[in-house]
């Protein structure tokens, strides 16, 4: 940060007394953000919500989790959720709902997760989505599960397998667990039905239709694009002569090798929509 030692010290110090940081169990020379820090982290700096908004907002991750525990292509399913933080307080206004998850994978079977996984990918792939680097792209499939989950709601998602001890030992409710909700854990989920839920869903998916279609619009854009630049740039090298292709040749295979590729991404998303 730029600063000397003795300021640093005393905005650690600071950091500390607040709650925000904590000393590693394991390493006294490290520190690390507590889950109050990684809810200051994440808070955003939108205004705070009625308790009646908040319920919304909790209303519909839940729609959510039940839609991806349902649904087959997601790669990750929710095995726990848990609600803490202000919600469970009497405030009439809110900031956002702090919720913790732990997630499974979708298939004991290795061979058959790792297939799933490899389809999201392509899919990512197909609709021109760019990895900043290999990490990325191997973590998406569930990093697009948290990010549904998410779906750009008020919802403060924090990871059970991290913070999990931490959040359980301090003032918690358990929403979710062994592939249901749990209706017994709030007054606002007793009357959870399959009427409710559907309603949720039907707002859900149309709002997921529609971006859904935004998305490969955007694509099939993209991709028109590039395809119509590496045909000009081909008709350019068909005038040049032998000698000036020569030149070229690198350029021209790697032209080539894209060509080839998005031919082949199209045929494998054929193959997965008839499969």
């Amino acid at each position: 940060m730029k600063i000397a030692a003795r300021p640093a010290e005393e905005l650690i110090a600071s950091l500390q007394r607040s709650g925000f940081i904590e000393v590693q169990p394991r390493d006294k020379g490290r520190w690390r953000t507590t889950v109050k820090g990684n809810a200051f982290i994440m808070a955003s700096a939108a205004a705070p919500m009625k308790r009646s908004a908040a319920d919304e907002v909790l209303l519909g991750f839940l729609a959510r989790v039940e839609q991806v525990r349902d649904e087959p292509h997601w790669c990750f399913k929710v095995d726990r959720a848990v609600v803490f933080g202000s919600y469970l307080g009497d405030a009439t206004t809110l900031g956002d709902v702090d919720v913790g998850i732990r997630l499974r994978e979708a298939h004991r079977n290795r061979e058959t997760q790792k297939q799933l996984e490899e389809q999201c990918r392509r899919r990512a792939d197909d609709s021109g989505r760019r990895f900043p680097h290999f990490v990325a792209r191997l973590t998406w499939p569930e990093i697009e599960v948290r990010q549904f989950l998410k779906s750009r709601t008020r919802v403060s998602l924090h990871d059970l397998t991290n913070d999990g001890p931490v959040i359980d030992a301090g003032p918690h409710t358990t929403i979710f667990a062994k592939e249901n909700i749990c209706r017994e854990a709030l007054p606002l989920l007793a009357t959870w039905n399959q009427q409710t839920s559907r309603a949720v869903l039907e707002t859900i998916n149309g709002r997921k239709k529609q971006q859904a279609e935004m998305r490969q619009l955007s694509a099939a854009r993209r991709g028109k694009k590039e395809q119509e630049e590496i045909l000009a740039k081909l008709r350019t090298f068909q005038e040049m002569s032998p000698e000036r292709l020569a030149e070229h040749r690198d350029e021209i295979g790697m032209l080539l090798a894209q060509v080839k590729a998005t031919h082949a991404r199209r045929r494998s998303t054929r193959s997965d929509s008839h499969g």
